[in-house]
């Protein structure tokens, strides 16, 4: 079986960035910057005020989604493993399974079944992007490719609607994570500050006490070890 992840090789931005970047001048990985100017790209007053109601509706969206929470079990279908895709974005950057893991995943599956269902949503190329289950996506794909039985052919998935908000879908991915999967410390805290960035555009939480009293529960820390995670932010970028 081949564990290689061509994946890794390849960077992709999409949406908000919520981290902070920044390579240290000794980093051997160049990175080229273009910026293309468009002429006569100034709005007039009457764009001025459509963009201001189409972020004003999408803040409202993004309030009630992380106030109300989003179905997601609403809607359940086997999907056919060649429709699925890994994400196409930066934002699943949490630690691939080892390969004892991945073998562990591989003969659970084989001999009970995939118990938790993977989260997709759907793409306009008709393809669906996963959100959570990665590693059994992988799995079973593996299993496939080895046997060629029906059975391993479709893979059990709820599927997010077209619409879901962003954070909404990138803290998905964070707190998926959390439940299952061990990660690096690195990992670990890159999960905090952009749990802490999320929370805090949603413009639900006073100030960075709420916060962190929400995300301490969640990762079942302290609230002054998030706060000195999140000291990581004032540090100089280098």
């Amino acid at each position: 079986m081949n564990f290689g992840y061509i994946s890794d090789k390849i960077t992709i931005t999409v949406g908000d960035d919520l981290m902070p970047h920044h390579r240290l001048k000794n980093s051997p990985i160049t990175t080229t910057y273009e910026v293309i100017k468009l002429s006569g790209s100034s709005l007039s007053l009457e764009e001025q005020e459509n963009s201001r109601r189409v972020h004003e509706k999408m803040m409202k969206k993004r309030v009630d989604t992380f106030s109300n929470g989003i179905d997601v079990f609403k809607r359940f279908e086997y999907i056919d493993i060649d429709k699925l895709q890994k994400p196409q974005t930066s934002w699943s950057y949490f630690d691939k399974p080892k390969e004892l893991e991945l073998l562990n995943l591989i003969s659970s599956i084989e001999s009970i079944g995939i118990l938790s269902p993977l989260v997709v949503k759907i793409r306009e190329n008709g393809k669906y992007e996963i959100i959570s289950g990665n590693s059994r996506f992988l799995a079973l794909k593996n299993i496939y490719e080895q046997k060629r039985e029906e059975r391993f052919k479709y893979a059990p998935c709820f599927i997010l609607d077209a619409d879901v908000d962003e954070y909404f879908e990138r803290s998905l991915i964070i707190d998926s994570n959390l439940n299952y999967r061990t990660m690096s410390q690195e990992v670990y805290i890159k999960a905090i500050l952009e749990k802490y960035e999320i929370l805090k555009r949603t413009k639900l939480y006073r100030n960075d006490i709420n916060i962190a009293e929400t995300i301490s529960k969640e990762f079942s820390i302290s609230q002054a070890t998030v706060f000195n995670y999140l000291t990581l932010n004032r540090l100089c970028k280098e």
